[in-house]
């Protein structure tokens, strides 16, 4: 009897609504990170398009313009990447008798979140020239370190 409280699967048999609940849960949830991304980049936009109508297009900084393309694309690619989890959820839920291929939402859950999560690094790694920086003198250092100067790393990575 005490088992029975502690597993959910035992629940979720014995009451379909909670399934239905979780099914809810987890739709709000991923609908309501990707509205916080789309509205927050969406605002980010319109404060720099209202700054460079108000002040002018040389008044505005690079640096402020280049961080709002950069969040613009983390959040285009956070859109894209997840996608197809979305929809996976939604139709799996909403239209239950939809036949997905078994691979789709595995596709989605493994594949396209993860690869958001490896992109990410690399956006900025292009976008910001600190970051360049930074890793060019890390792997200076390691070379260094491993006892094979500076002048034997090969230039086409930095």
């Amino acid at each position: 009897r005490a088992s029975f409280c502690y597993k959910p699967e035992i629940w979720m048999r014995a009451c379909p609504s909670i399934k239905d609940m979780f099914n809810y849960m987890k739709i709000v949830f991923i609908m309501l990170v990707i509205l916080v991304v789309v509205v927050s980049t969406l605002m980010s936009v319109v404060k720099l398009l209202h700054k460079t109508k108000e002040l002018g297009k040389d008044k505005i900084s690079g640096a402020n313009r280049r961080a709002t393309v950069t969040v613009g694309i983390l959040s285009f690619l956070f859109c894209v990447c997840n996608t197809i989890l979305v929809v996976v959820f939604i139709l799996g839920f909403c239209f239950v008798d939809v036949d997905l291929h078994p691979y789709v939402s595995q596709v989605g859950m493994f594949i396209s979140v993860p690869l958001n999560s490896a992109v990410n690094p690399i956006v900025y790694f292009t976008r910001k020239e600190q970051i360049r920086a930074y890793f060019k003198e890390t792997l200076l250092k390691c070379a260094s370190i491993c006892g094979r100067g500076a002048a034997h790393w090969p230039p086409l990575l930095l």
